[in-house]
Formats: structure tokens, C-alpha cells, sequence
């Protein structure tokens, strides 16, 4: 099997063997949480069976697509996602998810199927659900991208919080969270005057009323 360059490093997304291969690997308890994360498990596993794990580097079969197809050297051609270097179209693609929802497999799924995508992938609903029975509808639409990227920016970017998602929200002076960066200062900055004059008319009335119980 051909190696492409930049897919020998092993994937875990997509696995493919026979049932007493996978019974075999997986025959003792594994923690529910692996140390290093399920990647770091299987791929201690192939480098110590070397013989019995074989990693597709040639897009044959099974397929992880890290980024923008174009820059994983895969195109859409005919339905299907094509290895420019070798014209391998893999049955099964791995999309490994990075920024807004789905990236990549959204837009591959949309791609193909943009029916199925509108109706499955696109709109955003917001309910609240009242019991096993009663669920009250608020919103039922289209997503509002540019306003979730705005909150995940200020929330990793200039809050600092260290949930998972962020490690994926590009950095406060990117392109993509720049705007929403200088929307934030600039909405502290008008906050911060406005308190800084509320407290200097306070002020002022107080020395006021000071200088009035003074002649009186």
C-alpha cells in the first residue's frame, strides 16, 4: 500500500477490522477515561502490534480529513472526495472537527446532500423542555454564526476560560475574533466613561449640597 505524505501518523476516528481482531485489542478494560485520550491508546497499541494494526496512509478505504479538503490534497469530484496524488476516493471519510460545528464535514455533507444538510445541519432550534411532555419552541432558523464566534472569542480569548471548544477559537487579534475583540474594548472603554461621569456628576452634587448646608 502506497504512503501519501503527511498520513502516516495514526488516526482512531475510523476503524476498520475483523470482530476477533477488535475483541482481541480490546480484551481487557480500558479506563473510561485513557490517559492522553483514546488517540494515545490506540497508537501505544500499533506501536507495540505493529503486525496486527495497518494504517491506510494511502486513502484507500479510510480517510481522516484534518482541515480544508484542499489543504489535505482531496477534492470533490463526481459525489465523491478524491486524493489528487494518488485519484484514491475512500469509502469511509473521517472529518475531525475544528471551530464551528461540523467545518468540514459540513461542508462536504452540504456538498453532496444540501437538502438533507438545510434540513438537518443548517437551522438552529432553541427549546425548553417542561417535563417528559411539553417542549415550547423559541427558535427554529438559521444559525447566527458570526454572533456565536463573537461570544466563543471573547469567552477563550479575553476571558481566558479553559474549556475544550477554545482550543479551536482563533487567538483575540486574529482575523476572526478581531472585530469582536475591538467591539469588546471599545464597549468597556464607553461603559468605563460612563460610570467615570455618573461618578464625577455625583461628586459634584455632593459638594454642591455640602456648600449649600455651609451658608445656610
Amino acid at each position: 500500500m502506497p504512503q501519501v505524505a503527511g498520513r502516516r501518523f495514526l488516526n482512531s476516528g475510523i476503524i476498520l477490522g475483523r470482530v476477533s481482531a477488535l475483541r482481541e485489542m480490546l480484551s481487557q478494560p480500558v479506563p473510561n477515561i485513557m490517559p492522553g485520550s483514546d488517540q494515545a491508546w490506540y497508537q501505544a497499541y500499533g506501536r507495540k502490534y505493529p503486525d496486527k494494526v495497518l494504517l491506510d496512509t494511502s486513502c484507500e478505504l479510510l480517510c481522516a480529513l484534518n482541515g480544508a479538503p484542499e489543504k489535505n490534497g482531496m477534492q470533490l469530484s463526481s459525489g465523491r472526495m478524491v486524493l489528487s496524488e494518488t485519484g484514491a476516493s475512500p469509502l469511509v471519510l473521517h472529518c475531525v472537527g475544528r471551530g464551528r460545528p461540523s467545518s468540514e464535514l459540513h461542508e462536504i455533507f452540504s456538498a453532496l446532500y444540501p437538502v438533507q444538510a438545510g434540513r438537518l445541519l443548517d437551522p438552529w432550534t432553541a427549546d425548553i423542555v417542561l417535563g417528559p411532555v411539553q417542549t415550547v419552541r423559541l427558535y427554529s432558523g438559521q444559525g447566527f454564526w458570526t454572533s456565536m464566534l463573537t461570544v466563543l472569542c471573547i469567552q477563550c480569548g479575553l476571558l481566558g476560560s479553559g474549556h475544550h471548544v477554545c482550543r479551536d477559537v482563533p487567538s483575540p487579534l486574529s482575523a476572526g475574533c478581531a472585530l469582536a475583540t475591538l467591539t469588546t474594548f471599545l464597549v468597556a472603554l464607553v461603559l468605563c466613561a460612563g460610570v467615570f461621569r455618573l461618578s464625577g456628576r455625583k461628586l459634584g452634587y455632593n459638594r454642591v449640597q455640602d456648600d449649600i448646608h455651609k451658608v445656610s
